[in-house]
């Protein structure tokens, strides 16, 4: 009997070994998989949010802080990702916090889930390209109109984009002193043509430059 009891303590201690290798073994795999998952996780978030702020890049004045800029944008992201602004402007031969009319904009991309960071600046000052990448910027907000309202504002009424607040204020023509006395300011900045639905886009300063659509 004590043989029998020895052998089935034994067997008892046997097992329980067993078992915790066995649960230490899952945890482990567990772990494993979900640093794997995480990993796959944050490249997709890194090849998205590089996408994104290449795009961001393009947009000059594109009211960041107020709407949802990437689904705007036509950016499309499969995992959560956060939008935020800040602000300076070069004072002092030192960059300062600024408000909404600063001179630079840092955009960055985040996710809760990580510690890193994404971000880009974009500049207001006048360049060919700062012109063309607000041409698409309300270009952007139009195709976001006619998605609401399966029609583009009348011709010449841009301000129809300020109303409905799909951005804040219609963007300045870089190449234009920025007024920033009303919402509708800088409207007189563009010539907007919609006729019987085609659209025609350009600033009044560079008519060379235009967007068609329809």
């Amino acid at each position: 009997m004590k043989l029998k009891a020895a052998n089935l303590l034994e067997l008892s201690l046997s097992l329980a070994f067993a078992l915790i290798v066995l649960a230490t073994s899952l945890q482990l795999v567990q772990e494993a998989t979900d640093r794997v998952n995480k990993a796959f996780s944050f490249q997709a978030f890194q090849q998205e949010s590089f996408q994104a702020l290449l795009r961001v890049q393009s947009f000059g004045q594109w009211p960041w802080v107020n709407h949802n800029p990437l689904s705007n944008i036509g950016v499309e992201t499969s995992i959560d990702q956060t939008i935020t602004t800040e602000f300076y402007d070069f004072i002092n031969s030192n960059w300062a916090a600024s408000n909404l009319n600063a001179d630079l904009s840092q955009v960055t991309i985040s996710n809760e889930l990580f510690t890193k960071k994404l971000n880009v600046y974009v500049s207001k000052h006048k360049s060919i390209s700062h012109l063309k990448g607000t041409l698409i910027t309300i270009y952007y907000a139009l195709k976001k109109y006619h998605s609401l309202n399966q029609v583009y504002p009348p011709n010449q009424q841009l301000n129809y984009l300020t109303q409905t607040n799909i951005l804040t204020k219609i963007p300045n023509n870089p190449y234009t002193v920025d007024d920033i006395t009303s919402t509708g300011k800088n409207i007189t900045d563009w010539n907007y043509s919609n006729i019987n639905g085609e659209i025609t886009l350009f600033a009044y300063t560079h008519p060379d430059i235009v967007i068609t659509f329809n």
